[in-house]
Order: structure tokens, then sequence, then C-alpha cells
């Protein structure tokens, strides 16, 4: 993979994370672009998006990496991103398996210790965190979060903006409906309905999301 000079949108934890992955994928990071400008990030100065991210771009920057945690946020900034011409790298850390016959979309992160296991598909602006599995033939949707430690083992299929809490674990050939959340340290044993939250060893429907307050 070739050193790219990329902007970062964000400037939180979830930021920290994505800068570590890049610098240590051999990139250089420009900034974290924030709302607010703030304390320098592993080094990289924070600058406020409103007055500089034009200058950037005017000044030849089109690599850019969406570090927002939150699936909905980290979806619409990554369109805006798109939008403004943009062009979003994925950040794989070099401690991180990925299967050659993986395909992947961009925008994605890949954290230290994770797995991605052959002929599975990782749509736009996923997330597979710290020391999680992807198993054989899996199945992940655009903007898809899969918390720390999880496993997931093959055939699973999840959703567009489902989110995988961390310490899961989901048996073969589920389907987590798209929008669904899954709570941390559950065993998924059976399908998750779309926008629905789900937890417990096993996993049992706690309602939909918008039901508990999201």
């Amino acid at each position: 993979m070739s050193s790219k000079s990329v902007l970062v949108f964000g400037a939180g934890g979830h930021a920290k994370v994505a800068v570590d992955v890049l610098l240590s994928a051999g990139h250089h990071v420009v900034a974290c672009l924030d709302l607010l400008p703030g304390e320098p990030v592993l080094g990289v100065p924070v600058l406020d998006e409103a007055i500089e991210l034009d200058r950037l771009i005017d000044s030849g920057h089109s690599h850019a990496f969406v570090a927002i945690g939150d699936n909905a946020v980290r979806q619409r900034q990554s369109a805006r991103a798109r939008k403004l011409g943009l062009t979003l790298v994925n950040a794989v850390s070099p401690r991180a398996y990925v299967a050659p016959s993986v395909t992947l979309g961009s925008g994605i992160l890949i954290v230290h210790g994770a797995v991605v296991n052959a002929c599975s598909e990782l749509g736009d602006d996923v997330i597979i965190n710290t020391a999680a599995s992807v198993d054989h033939d899996n199945i992940i949707g655009a903007g898809v979060h899969i918390g720390p430690g999880s496993h997931l083992a093959g055939s699973v299929t999840v959703g567009n903006g489902a989110f995988v809490g961390a310490g899961s674990v989901v048996i073969p050939g589920i389907i987590i409906g798209p929008g669904a959340a899954i709570g941390a340290g559950s065993v998924v044993v059976r399908d998750v309905v779309p926008h629905h939250r789900s937890w417990g060893s096993p996993a049992r429907d706690m309602g939909s999301v918008a039901t508990n307050g999201d």
C-alpha cells in the first residue's frame, strides 16, 4: 500500500485509534479536522474544519479518513467528504490480517490484531475494531461497527449501519439486520430484526432501537 497524505475528520478517542493505525501503516496524517481546534492527537494538529477544510483541499490534499465511531454520523460525514471530491482511504493496521480474497470498500478501519478471513466482503466506512475477527464468507454492510474482541463465525451477514458490541460472538449463518445493535458480550444464535436491539447469552430481542431512546 502506497503512503498517502491524509486529512482525518474527528479528534476524539476513536480518532486516536484511527490516527495510530494510519501512522503505523506509513501514511502521513496532515491534520485532524473538528468543530473546534484542540490539543493535538498523537502529535497531529487539530484544526477548525469550518475554517481550514477548503484551504487544505485547495492546496492539493485529496485523501481523507473519517474517524468517527458513531455509525450514522460517520456515514453522513463520509458522504459529505466524498461529495467534496475527497478520496476516502482505508486504514488497515499492519498488525491485522486481511485475506487476499477479501473485498474492501473505502473508508474502512481495521485495527491492530483484527482478522478478516477468506472471501468476506466489507462495505464502505466499516470498522473492524481491536482484535475482532470476521471469518470466511461474511458480508459486512456499509457503516457497520464490529466492536473490540467480537467474533463472527462463517457466512454471517451484517446489514448496513449495524453495531456489534465488544466481546460478542455470532454463530455461523446469522443475519443481523440493518441498523441493529448487539449488546456487549452477547452470544447471537438467531437472526436479529433490523433496527432492533439484542443482547444476552443467548441474545434476546429487546425491542426497537428507537423505542429504547436513540
